[in-house]
């Protein structure tokens, strides 16, 4: 094409600098018309602990999802972003090998870890890891006993799909080892990690770098706007519950807000210079896809082997009883009673404390519905045990004010009491807003020492309850080595109609 214009411009009159000026602008035309674009997709979710809802979809319809695209496209990214192992009705049983399993059939190339898929803890988080055809991915922790990353997690890796080069890396924020009670990892510091992780991910030759991550205390986006990673991938179907959090802005910030919802990720780059990389994506929901009739047999198979146990039919409750997340993690909920309640009885204790994360059914009962197992067995899906114990009234107090402390963010810390009545002010500053404390018709005595019943999590100082891991352990009549869950529902049984109700054991002051 250039020589074609070359002799053109020679038979005519054209003056020298011009005709320069123009063979420059063929070429840079020609070299642009030749570039060649490069293309690939990525498909991107996480947080799906139950295989199979009515209302948000699932493993089936993303399955569907899945073959829809990689039939049409050849460079398919799928990218899980984990929260998912734990907790669940099923999970509580097999701690997640179902998920693992599904999630074999659906080939991702890579699966970033979060703080809720250490829901059984370390070691059954390594087991996971070997179960599935797909590599686990935590940058920022490291293993006490090796001082390594846990055993069969990656810091990181690179998948490739045709000749693209993904470096992907994960990571989860410092509290996430206090609010799961981990003993055996230490959580290094996001940012260095995330410095030091993509520089490697580049020199081993990555096209571009991913991040996910886990935790509502990260900053992330000035990594972005420093091209330290090409784009980050997040999904919170809970952020809505949050007070004062801003959503980020950064175009190569992908952030999906509900849980049915799936990122479709397009990148287009010029070949051979990434910084051209333009990236757009927009969020499918999951149940306006068909379910895939392989995936839905594996789901099928799970929840029927189980449907007989499941199914049992266990009390009867006259009253109305909501467990949303928001009505378990800042108010006095009548389903926390209950199991406070339960609690109480079981071990004799003069109190007993339930942190508001151990309750995740988010459903609403009416009166006089007929619990089942499978729902108390959801509603309390982790494997947590019942501890007696002494506190004295000072640590107690030390603990309610840690209950209030970030109300407005939804946290799991906040509890639900039995044989505990205060009040705490909203507007006052953190460690100063409880006051009125009556244990058992009697105001708190700092210097007294109560009996008290409570989870092994917490008692381990779980959700940041440090003040209790000094706690004597102390026997019990009738002890057994029973799930919380079975607890409750042994207790439900018993009295075959329950009527729990909010009765003012916690008040919240506003002025």
């Amino acid at each position: 094409m250039v020589s074609f214009f070359n002799s053109t411009l020679s038979a005519i009159a054209v003056k020298p600098y011009l005709k320069v000026y123009i063979v420059i602008c063929i070429n840079v035309f020609s070299a642009n018309a030749l570039a060649q674009k490069e293309q690939a997709t990525i498909i991107f979710t996480s947080e799906m602990t139950e295989i199979g809802t009515v209302d948000r979809g699932g493993y089936p319809e993303l399955a569907t999802l899945l073959k829809e695209y990689r039939n049409k496209k050849n460079a398919i990214f799928f990218v899980f972003g984990g929260a998912s192992i734990g907790p669940s009705a099923l999970s509580s049983l097999d701690r997640g090998v179902h998920i693992i399993d599904i999630l074999n059939s659906l080939e991702p190339d890579v699966m970033g870890v979060t703080k809720r898929d250490f829901s059984f803890l370390e070691d059954e988080l390594s087991l996971r890891s070997y179960e599935a055809a797909f590599p686990f991915v935590l940058s920022n922790i490291i293993d006490e006993n090796s001082k390594m990353n846990l055993d069969g997690i990656s810091n990181s890796v690179i998948i490739q799909q045709n000749n693209y080069k993904m470096g992907v890396l994960s990571i989860i924020d410092d509290v996430a080892a206090s609010e799961y009670g981990l003993k055996q990892i230490t959580v290094l510091n996001p940012q260095k990690t995330i410095a030091q992780q993509a520089k490697l991910l580049r020199q081993q030759g990555a096209d571009f770098v991913m991040l996910t991550y886990s935790g509502s205390y990260i900053k992330l986006e000035d990594f972005l706007t420093d091209h330290i990673v090409d784009f980050i991938l997040h999904k919170d179907g809970y952020i809505k519950l949050s007070s004062g959090i801003k959503m980020p802005e950064h175009p190569n910030y992908v952030f999906l807000t509900e849980l049915d919802q799936v990122a479709v990720i397009e990148l287009n780059w010029q070949k051979n210079q990434p910084d051209t990389l333009k990236l757009n994506w927009h969020a499918v929901s999951l149940p306006s896809y068909s379910k895939d009739a392989e995936v839905l047999k594996q789901v099928t198979d799970y929840q029927t082997r189980l449907s007989g146990f499941m199914n049992e039919r266990i009390g009867l409750t006259t009253k109305n009883i909501n467990t949303s997340r928001k009505q378990v993690r800042t108010q006095e909920n009548a389903f926390g009673n209950l199991i406070a309640d339960a609690a109480k009885n079981y071990t004799g204790a003069d109190i007993a404390l339930i942190n508001g994360g151990t309750i995740r059914g988010g459903a609403i009962y009416g009166a006089n519905h007929v619990f089942t197992r499978g729902e108390i067995t959801k509603e309390l899906p982790f494997r947590n045990k019942l501890v007696l114990s002494e506190i004295s009234g000072k640590n107690l107090l030390l603990a309610l004010e840690w209950a209030v402390s970030d109300v407005d963010n939804v946290k799991g810390r906040f509890l639900q009491v039995s044989g505990i009545q205060f009040a705490y002010s909203v507007k006052k500053p953190v460690a100063h807003k409880v006051s009125r404390v009556m244990i058992n018709q009697k105001p708190l005595v700092k210097n007294q020492l109560y009996k008290i019943a409570m989870t092994d999590y917490l008692i381990n100082g779980g959700d940041g309850y440090n003040m209790f891991k000094s706690n004597q352990r102390l026997k019990f009549e009738g002890q057994m080595n029973k799930l919380v869950s079975n607890i409750l529902i042994d207790y439900i049984r018993l009295k075959q109609k329950v009527s729990p109700v909010v009765s003012g054991r916690i008040i919240a002051l506003t002025n």
